[in-house]
């Protein structure tokens, strides 16, 4: 109900009965997708940190995590990493809490934890960056780590770009010691998508093509960046 509240205009006594009746899976305790309002997330290149910090009273207060079928390598390793291979990227999953694993039709699996304080680290890299899967699984052991889930979940981790990523739930992360600026942040910011928060200006990139869409005078405009 909260995340349905946060994004339409649905009345709370019937908005997830409303949803229910053309999405079955939505009110689900295996659901994997979808926004919690308990639930931080940051990213900071190819490192991402999750935190939860669950309300008592819950109907669902766990953490669901979709482990495909398809990887390849999955190595439980004992410092409390998860290793896989999934196409060319290596990836590290770390729970803060224990976990168990229950099956989902067609081999997946579903990561499930039960605890109302908790948080997840994936760290990613290109398989070409290591000459072994064990060279990977070395760097990501040898990385520092630092948790606590009390009062609030926190985390400092050193990331595999040297990174010194801080994160607290309901605090603004830091990256290097340095406190993220949100109000200098851009609507879109990526490699692929630039926009200025209420600009009405989007570029589209790709290798040196630009494409604008200004949606002040509702005009396109197509370019070559030297």
């Amino acid at each position: 109900m909260f995340e349905l509240e946060t994004y339409f205009v649905f009345a709370p006594d019937f908005a997830v009965d409303a949803v229910v009746r053309s999405k079955k899976s939505y009110d689900s305790p295996d659901k994997l997708a979808g926004g919690s309002p308990f639930e931080q997330i940051f990213q900071n290149e190819d490192t991402i940190i999750a935190l939860y910090n669950i309300a008592a009273g819950q109907r669902f207060p766990h953490v669901n995590g979709f482990f495909s079928k398809d990887l390849r390598e999955v190595v439980e390793d004992k410092s409390g990493w998860i290793f896989a291979r999934g196409g060319d990227a290596r990836i590290a999953f770390r729970a803060l809490q224990p976990y168990v694993w229950k099956p989902i039709a067609r081999g997946d699996r579903r990561m499930f934890s039960p605890y109302l304080k908790n948080g997840v680290i994936v760290q990613v890299a290109p398989v070409s960056e290591f000459p072994s899967a064990e060279a990977f699984h070395s760097a990501i052991r040898g990385l520092k780590l630092e948790y606590k889930l009390e009062p609030t979940p926190s985390v400092h981790f050193r990331s595999l770009r040297g990174r010194d990523l801080s994160f607290t739930y309901g605090q603004t992360p830091a990256v290097d010691g340095k406190v993220l600026d949100y109000s200098r942040w851009p609507l879109f910011g990526g490699p692929f998508l630039e926009a200025a928060v209420d600009s009405e200006r989007l570029v589209l990139k790709h290798g040196n093509l630009r494409r604008t869409l200004d949606f002040k005078s509702l005009t396109v405009r197509d370019s070559e960046s030297r």
